[in-house]
């Protein structure tokens, strides 16, 4: 059963959650650069001794479950930099958008979706890319076409 958040905040490093984040961080500093490399997490945690003490309450997760966490330590600085200037543009366009409707729902989905200190889904393993490339689809064809709200 999942703990309170109030819990988790409570006790985080030894949550599940600051276990995670721990190894990740640690992952990250072996290369601060380039990172461990996409989807490398996993194999990572599971196969490196190196990495065995940061999660000795709740075992390897596959992911960093935060999606910053996760572009730092599979792509490291570089990823991580690309990773925030695709999220400043997308609230670029978004605030550039044609109408008042869009701007609050581009902005108001962009930080549901990439609110920096929630716990997330892999990025680039589960339905989470699917729905995110979407939204970001649709939030560009907004702001080019002005599809749905168009003035009559």
């Amino acid at each position: 059963m999942q703990p309170s958040f109030l819990t988790i905040l409570r006790n985080f490093n030894q949550s599940a959650y600051g276990e995670l984040y721990a190894t990740s961080l640690n992952m990250w500093k072996v290369n601060k650069i380039t990172g461990i490399g996409l989807n490398n997490f996993e194999k990572m945690c599971k196969n490196e001794k190196l990495f065995n003490q940061f999660h000795k309450n709740f075992g390897c997760g596959v992911h960093p479950h935060n999606y910053y966490i996760q572009a730092l330590t599979e792509t490291g600085l570089i990823g991580l930099i690309l990773f925030i200037f695709l999220i400043i543009l997308f609230f670029y366009n978004c605030i550039n958008s044609k109408t008042n409707e869009m701007k609050i729902i581009g902005i108001v989905t962009l930080f549901v979706l990439f609110w920096p200190l929630m716990s997330t889904g892999s990025f680039l393993k589960n339905w989470n890319m699917i729905f995110i490339c979407y939204l970001i689809g649709i939030i560009f064809g907004f702001k080019t076409k002005n599809i749905i709200f168009k003035d009559n």
